[in-house]
């Protein structure tokens, strides 16, 4: 049926319309519009007023919808954090750490105190205020026992020089920024856990958390140590399995009524159960245990001078065009993470050869120092230049029988460590890094040939370095808190995710998360230690101090493991690194060889089971079970090596 529409139903946007429409007819809609005029009419006004007041309306919303739009655009650019942390009264609590490192910390660490003091809230039932406040007074209380400490030094000798520490430590407190090097300048491990204790930080996520805790509830709280976290891992993977490989054996001897078969067989199964155990209790522990991520501070208007940091790429070069490939990847890094007191290298390694020379040498240095001085003279600054090119010379290796560069990479790191130490002279062929004019190096950034460095990566690693919860500490000749070298996330480049069926299967999601966080990773949430790839940041000092005449020559190849295990290896998975990924089978199988492959030639002579127990015992290394005994233990290994050799096993 249709419905007559009564005299006030029609719309002020239909009759001007249909006017405008008519009208464009002319004489042949006359009649039209004369129907359309009375119809209007019988509104009680006109269709000239219907015009008018309908365009005033479209000029009305016009003007509405603008604003709206500018006011869009002024909200998006307006920084509701800061507003945020002016008017939140935790945050004006914390901003009093004793230490003033709060307050160059990033906004993600930030977020990250606060939600710790939040979670503690809801266990405890108490006002966040109240534990930031008692936070703060535990921070202080510490602070003031470590400068009464320094007053009250009796002796002379040694009372000025820790004195003039802390006199030093207090006038940086008291200016805007802290000098993070007065921090350093206390070397003994005492100094700096109390140095760490002072920093409120210490309280909410760290070792201190105890204190806290204790504090608030009137009763003493103690959390499992990661010790006995590692025991409870290492024995919860061993005994399940243990239990699946019998109940499966068992129902093998069920089957064929054959003891020893069924017990073969269950010697063979216990590898793959212990794989699939190991899987579902870290599917279960990513579950249960939340995400824990590594403080940093906030270095993205520039990296200071006491955290001078150099990238490096340590690679072996065997032509020109890969020389000029990789020196065009460090200009792209440098505008990348541009900043003061950031230099980049690469390293050149030799390759292994018969004769000490090779007729690639040349041209390989050739080109290298013509990318230098391009790149520096392209990007020139007053004092230090930026880009650097360092080549190796061949020695003779007599159990390899060839020439080759001095314990390959592990030895050029060795090499270059020292040498930008000062604590030895120029060892490498060719080296544009000037010794006496070189600045101190705080840390290092080492990346392989195929890891792209985005957009601001370097910043966040140095200010994760640079955090004090984040200094080393060491004893017995190892880092045993905090962290001397870190390693980030690393993702797959997005165009090589896709180069063919093989990356798109096995490669994954490619390309930089805009999003990202820190994920979960059963090492670091549950012992505080990750599993270095060889790819990360390091401190120098320590790396040198701790490995330095450490390990063996001719007995390591693959030295990651060892650095991560020695030197205490921090996961920041909240920071990435974009890497490349294999395109082929062969490729990838090769690769993975080689990530295997503790060990030289001459100790290809060992057995499969050998290997596999080496590789064991230092995986065990960053689980904590042998962590008061890594150097005897490391000792033991090559021990039991060396009479496996004798005894040609």
């Amino acid at each position: 049926k249709t419905r007559i529409l009564g005299y006030g139903e029609m719309k002020y946007p239909f009759i001007e319309y249909m006017s405008y429409r008519l009208k464009g007819y002319g004489k042949q809609s006359y009649s039209f519009l004369k129907i359309l005029e009375n119809q209007v009419e019988m509104m009680g006004t006109n269709i000239s007023e219907v015009i008018k007041k309908e365009h005033f309306n479209i000029a009305v919303k016009k003007v509405s919808m603008g604003n709206s739009i500018t006011s869009i655009n002024t909200i998006l650019r307006i920084n509701f954090l800061e507003i945020f942390e002016e008017i939140n009264g935790v945050e004006d609590i914390l901003k009093k750490d004793p230490v003033r490192v709060y307050e160059r910390m990033d906004y993600k660490t930030k977020i990250y105190y606060r939600n710790q003091i939040k979670e503690i809230s809801k266990k405890t039932k108490m006002s966040e205020i109240y534990i930031a406040k008692k936070s703060l007074e535990l921070a202080e209380n510490s602070y003031q026992k470590l400068v009464n400490k320094s007053e009250n030094k009796e002796d002379n000798a040694k009372s000025k020089d820790y004195m003039n520490t802390s006199l030093e430590l207090q006038e940086s407190i008291n200016k805007d920024s802290v000098n993070e090097r007065k921090l350093d300048i206390i070397k003994d491990n005492n100094k700096i856990i109390n140095l760490k204790k002072s920093h409120i930080g210490y309280y909410i996520i760290d070792a201190g958390k105890e204190e806290l805790l204790s504090t608030l509830l009137n009763k003493k709280i103690k959390f499992i140590s990661k010790e006995k976290k590692s025991k409870i891992y290492v024995f919860s993977v061993f005994i399940f399995s243990l239990i699946f490989t019998f109940i499966l054996a068992f129902y093998m001897y069920s089957q064929i009524n054959n003891i020893l078969i069924s017990i073969i067989l269950g010697i063979f199964v216990f590898i793959p159960v212990q794989t699939a155990v190991v899987q579902i209790i870290q599917y279960l522990l990513s579950k249960i245990v939340v995400p824990k991520m590594i403080p940093k501070l906030d270095f993205t208007n520039g990296i200071p001078k006491e955290s001078t940091t150099m990238v490096i790429i340590p690679t072996i070069l065997k032509s020109k065009d890969k020389t000029e490939e990789l020196m065009k990847k460090l200009e792209v890094y440098y505008l990348a993470n541009k900043s003061e007191n950031l230099y980049f290298a690469l390293l050149g390694d030799c390759s292994e050869s018969t004769a000490k020379d090779e007729e690639f040498d040349k041209e390989v240095i050739e080109e290298g120092l013509k990318q230098v001085a391009l790149l520096n003279e392209k990007y020139s600054q007053n004092g230090f230049p930026i880009f650097h090119f360092i080549y190796r010379e061949r020695q003779y290796n007599k159990k390899e029988d060839k020439y080759l560069g001095w314990e390959r990479k592990r030895g050029l790191l060795t090499q270059f460590n020292e040498y930008i130490l000062k604590n030895e002279k120029n060892k490498f062929k060719i080296n544009t890094i000037n010794q006496q004019e070189l600045p101190k190096i705080k840390y290092v950034i080492t990346l392989d040939a195929d890891t792209d460095l985005v957009l601001n990566t370097a910043f966040e690693l140095v200010g994760a370095m640079s955090h004090i919860l984040n200094k080393p500490e060491i004893q017995n000749g190892i880092v045993t808190k905090g962290h001397a070298l870190m390693q980030p996330r690393v993702g797959i480049n997005l165009n090589v995710s896709h180069t063919n069926l093989f990356t798109k299967i096995f490669a994954g999601a490619g390309g930089i998360d805009n999003y990202t966080n820190a994920i979960s990773d059963v090492y670091q949430d549950n012992f505080q230690e990750g599993i270095f790839t060889g790819k990360g940041i390091y401190d120098v000092e320590v790396f040198s101090k701790v490995l330095k005449q450490e390990i063996p020559e001719n007995t390591v190849l693959s030295h990651d493991l060892l650095e991560g295990s020695y030197l205490r290896c921090g996961l920041a998975s909240d920071i990435m690194l974009m890497d490349g990924y294999p395109t082929k089978y062969a490729s990838f199988m090769n690769r993975f060889a080689s990530m295997g492959n503790m060990y030289k030639k001459p100790m290809a002579s060992i057995n499969f089971t050998w290997n596999s127990y080496i590789s064991i015992c230092v995986r065990n290394f960053n689980t904590g079970i042998f962590k008061k005994r890594r150097r005897e233990k490391t000792k033991n290994i090559y021990t039991t090596y060396c009479r496996c050799k004798r005894r040609n096993i």
